[in-house]
């Protein structure tokens, strides 16, 4: 007898199980992209072509340089490590371009300045630079002031104010030149041309209140001072006086003291000089027509051949004999040991004698006084 068709047809578990197959098709490689065997490594492009394995080294030659890293070596522009060494073709940041937008501060692109509305280079009021006039670029406090325009062309709160000559630092040097010369004024930023007597002299350090300039040396004398601007010619009459060495004076002696030091901006002193003159000094009281001043420069230096002494007046302390005595303190400018010394004149400061510690012989350096400055302790 023969049985039923379904009692014939067995589960399919069954059969796969009896047939020794597996329940999935796995005829591919065992490893993937993470080990040194086929694939060969992930420096390919071939399969498998997405480096995702847990290294490092993202070699490939595809552009998704999505490991942890910050070496970003792929061959494509865009850097997106974590470092900041944006050095791409794209404009953000270190690049050639000259669109600098970081976070520095230091935006050199060409993108306007909201607070320069002139485009002139100084912000107005809300800057505050201060541009005087934000909607004209030839006002600005770096203009020249024209003094027939009824405007304030520098923004310093005055219109139309004439060019001058006020002041003169130091008013005098020795004839061989070399003196460093202050002017003080106003308008100099126009200047086109300036003459200490007749020899042309170069401005330096030109603001719109002062400028500098160097001795170029003359004969002992008072020198005018011309300066010739866009707009005027001005002139400071017996601006400077070239210096010499006087015969008159009998004799001038530095007494004391030999040293001194003291911190920066304190007088160091006071200093005292003796000065002969037969029928001028030792009468009692201040000898007419003698001016005594005190001095520093730089050390080893004279002051007879040496431009830049810094002299102030002397006060008169004394008579001494046939002699008269004066005192005065220093004040160097700034730190180091300089020389001190004395000097005196009886033609209204033409030509003068100078005082070192021996009065016998020729003036010496080694003879001079000393003021140090010392700088404050660390």
């Amino acid at each position: 007898m023969s049985l039923p068709l379904r009692m014939l047809i067995l589960p399919a578990s069954l059969l796969l199980l009896g047939s020794g197959c597996q329940t999935g098709w796995d005829d591919r490689p065992v490893d993937d992209d993470d080990d040194s065997t086929f694939p060969t490594d992930d420096d390919d492009s071939t399969f498998p072509t997405d480096d995702d394995d847990a290294t490092s080294d993202d070699d490939d030659a595809t552009s998704d340089d999505d490991d942890s890293t910050s070496d970003d070596d792929d061959a494509t522009s865009d850097d997106d490590d974590a470092t900041s060494d944006d050095d791409d073709d794209s404009g953000d940041d270190d690049d050639a371009t000259s669109d600098d937008d970081d976070a520095t501060g230091d935006d050199d692109d060409s993108t306007p300045n909201p607070n320069d509305g002139d485009g002139d280079g100084y912000e107005g009021p809300f800057g505050d630079n201060s541009d005087c006039d934000d909607l004209d670029a030839a006002v600005n406090p770096g203009a020249v002031e024209d003094p027939s325009n009824s405007v304030d062309d520098d923004c310093d709160g005055d219109i139309d104010e004439a060019g001058s000559i006020d002041d003169i630092v130091p008013a005098d040097g020795i004839a061989a030149g070399g003196t460093l010369v202050t002017v003080e004024g106003e308008g100099f930023l126009a200047i086109t041309a300036a003459t200490l007597g007749t020899t042309s002299i170069t401005p330096g350090s030109v603001t719109d209140t002062s400028f500098t300039f160097v001795s170029p040396g003359g004969p002992v004398g008072d020198e005018d001072l011309e300066i010739i601007t866009s707009f005027e010619t001005l002139t400071f009459a017996d601006a400077f006086t070239y210096t010499g060495t006087s015969t008159s004076i009998d004799s001038a002696e530095l007494i004391g003291p030999a040293t001194t030091s003291g911190a920066f901006g304190a007088a160091q002193g006071p200093y005292t000089a003796s000065v002969t003159e037969a029928g001028t000094t030792g009468t009692g009281s201040a000898p007419s027509g003698i001016i005594a001043q005190v001095g520093y420069g730089t050390q080893g230096q004279l002051p007879t051949t040496w431009p830049d002494y810094f002299f102030d007046d002397a006060t008169w302390s004394m008579s001494d004999g046939g002699s008269d005595v004066f005192s005065a303190s220093v004040t160097p400018h700034t730190y180091g040991t300089w020389m001190v010394v004395f000097r005196f004149s009886d033609d209204s400061g033409y030509n003068w004698l100078y005082a070192d510690t021996n009065a016998a012989t020729a003036l010496d350096a080694l003879e001079l006084g000393q003021a140090t400055v010392t700088p404050p302790s660390p």
